[in-house]
Order: C-alpha cells, then sequence, then structure tokens
C-alpha cells in the first residue's frame, strides 16, 4: 500500500500538479511518533483557505495536517481520532467565525472538534468533543 496522494488541476481532471507518499510521515519526525502511520488513504479535506489539506486513513487515531504550500510538508496531526478501524470513518471541515474546525467520529461514539488546527504544529488534542450517541433530538 503506497498511502500516495496525487493533486490535479481542473477538479482533478487535469494534469499533475503534485504527488507525495504519507508513508514515510512517520520517519520524518522524533521517535515515539508510531501514531501518526495508517492504512490506506480514505479522505482528503481541504481549508475553506485552500492553504491546509487533511487527510484521514484506515486503522489511524489521527487525521494527518498539510501545509500544501510547501507540499509534502507535515504541519501536524489532530490526536485522538479513535479510528483504530478498518470501517472508513468521515471527517468533515466546518467554517466558523474566525477560520474552521475539523469535525470526527470516532469508534468510542465521541464526536470531537479540532479548531483552527492550521494555526498549531505536531500533535494537537481535540478542543472539545462529546458523546454523540446521548444526544437526544427533540421533533
Amino acid at each position: 500500500m503506497s498511502r500516495g496522494i496525487g493533486l490535479y488541476a481542473d477538479e482533478g481532471q487535469g494534469t499533475p500538479i503534485a504527488v507525495f507518499s504519507v508513508a514515510h510521515d512517520k520517519d520524518r519526525y522524533a521517535q515515539g511518533m508510531k501514531e501518526v502511520g495508517g492504512c490506506g488513504v480514505t479522505q482528503v479535506l481541504w481549508s475553506p483557505c485552500a492553504r491546509y489539506l487533511y487527510v484521514a486513513e484506515r486503522k489511524s487515531d489521527v487525521v494527518l495536517l498539510y501545509d500544501i504550500r510547501v507540499t509534502g510538508r507535515l504541519l501536524g496531526w489532530l490526536k485522538g481520532r479513535k479510528a483504530d478501524t478498518n470501517q472508513r470513518l468521515d471527517v468533515d471541515v466546518v467554517r466558523c467565525a474566525g477560520g474552521h474546525e475539523i469535525w470526527a467520529g470516532g469508534t468510542d461514539g465521541v464526536a470531537r472538534v479540532w479548531r483552527n488546527p492550521g494555526e498549531k504544529e505536531g500533535a494537537i488534542e481535540a478542543d472539545f468533543g462529546w458523546e454523540a450517541h446521548q444526544c437526544k433530538l427533540e421533533s
């Protein structure tokens, strides 16, 4: 499994702009970063400003954060996603006042939110979370 990312012009229909692998990111940082690896890219998301690229993988408890102005530079990783499963667990980018947030659900039933993660580097803890299965919807 290559764990590669390809960026193409014209909404994916044009020529390649950049191609890079996320497979060696664990080796680019100090020891103790085993949490960064995954088993195959399932989703890529752009920040609203198009400056950051978020990468989600199977069997990974993190979402990788790249500063796309420097292709292939891992800026950080959103830690504690609780997605160490072969199931595809999506993440989403949500615009908000003052920037954007990343929302992700985990196998533990907790929905987590990271606020403006591009302003940080390294391991980034969620700003808050809630047990989604405990929420009651009222009509």
